[in-house]
């Protein structure tokens, strides 16, 4: 674990802590860093907003650098700990109903993503892993079936944009529209990846593997889909300004467990067929700079290619505002995008047309008006948006 200037001591002892296990060397540093914060108060505020509050009190009690710590700060964090496990254990008890529903009723294949995955795969299902929805992944072909069914059971959905996605909410976007019950949210995925193959969706799907949660299986993906996966999802977070650390943490895990099933070139040819290349070389890039991981000479060549020079300024803006810091990608960019992985000029003309003109419902609440009279006069302004269209005429 190497120290670096560039960073201040705080952060720099946010990341040390952003692990599962120590050397006796490491946890040296740890102690040593520890003494250097000057700012106790951003050092706790950092660890909740990257979302690493419950790993940071952990890995503290862990190396004996929460003896350094006043006592209050130590109490807060600890306290921090205990809603995390309470809200993991909550959503344990309510995915045990979505798998009981889904994969053991209806037997509609349901693999676990994110959050849950990575805590019982990865984290040791110990609570180390903050979590706040439910992802799930099933097939294409079946995830309106699965929504109908959560709906049939005490779920709602949150209201459509308009009546006309109904006829394409499986062509758009990644997900479903969430459906919530009982305090929960859950997102069910049927697309993961760009490109009109699905492979690697497919893939995540067919290759899943059981693993045993509560006395019964669940589904969990393959490494390196998962791997790819969790870069992409953490670049769309960048993307949106709303990054955590906590993202970051999580590809380092799957690196430390699983290096020689994800470090090979291999890995690189799936990231170029979804279009993740220079995407993945940023991640593994800052990985071996604050985090030390292992790269061999040859794949390090092909990273250092590929990585954009701004990648260490952009990671450490990031982390000293890991909320509203600058987005790296406009409205207008990432709105074509999403139109252009609709499948069908038909298909993208609907989320088109939905998306200019909503419903009343949605626009007051949008824009925050009392009367629909109000979110009338908002509807000009949503015609701007085809102001963004005009670099894919050719859709």
């Amino acid at each position: 674990m190497s120290l670096h200037a560039d960073i201040s001591p705080e952060e720099q002892l946010l990341i040390s802590l952003c692990r599962l296990s120590f050397s006796e060397k490491q946890k040296k540093n740890i102690r040593i860093l520890t003494k250097k914060i000057t700012d106790i108060d951003k050092f706790v505020y950092l660890a909740n907003e990257h979302g690493i509050i419950a790993l940071v009190y952990h890995n503290l009690k862990e190396t004996g650098a929460g003896d350094l710590l006043p006592e209050e700060k130590m109490a807060s964090l600890a306290n921090s700990r205990m809603k995390s496990l309470g809200r993991n254990t909550f959503l344990y008890k309510n995915i045990e109903q979505v798998l009981e529903l889904l994969f053991r009723q209806e037997k509609i294949k349901t693999v676990l993503l994110k959050g849950m995955a990575l805590e019982l795969s990865v984290y040791g299902n110990k609570g180390l892993r903050q979590m706040n929805d439910i992802d799930i992944l099933v097939p294409r072909t079946q995830c309106m079936e699965a929504r109908r069914i959560l709906l049939n059971n005490g779920f709602q959905s949150i209201p459509l944009k308009s009546p006309l996605y109904n006829l394409i909410l499986p062509y758009y976007g990644k997900h479903l529209p969430e459906l919530f019950k009982g305090g929960i949210s859950v997102e069910i995925h049927h697309e993961l990846f760009n490109g009109a193959d699905h492979l690697l969706t497919e893939r995540m799907i067919t290759s899943s593997t059981e693993i045993t949660f509560n006395k019964s299986s669940v589904l969990i993906p393959p490494v390196r889909e998962f791997f790819l996966y969790l870069v992409k999802h953490l670049d769309k977070h960048e993307n949106n300004g709303e990054s955590q650390l906590r993202l970051y943490t999580d590809l380092f895990l799957m690196v430390d467990k699983y290096e020689k099933e994800l470090l090979d070139t291999a890995l690189f040819k799936e990231a170029e067929a979804a279009g993740l290349e220079e995407i993945l070389a940023a991640k593994l890039f800052l990985l071996k700079r604050y985090w030390g991981i292992f790269i061999h000479p040859a794949l390090e060549t092909l990273i250092n290619e590929k990585t954009p020079d701004n990648t260490c300024q952009l990671f450490r803006t990031f982390l000293a505002q890991p909320e509203g810091h600058p987005v790296l990608k406009s409205r207008a960019h990432n709105y074509r995008q999403t139109i252009k992985q609709i499948h069908g000029f038909h298909r993208k003309l609907i989320f088109i047309v939905g998306d200019i003109f909503p419903t009343l419902r949605f626009m007051q609440r949008r824009y925050c008006t009392r009367s629909k009279l109000g979110a009338l006069l908002y509807y000009p302004h949503r015609l701007g948006k085809l102001m963004y269209l005009i670099r894919i005429i050719r859709i």
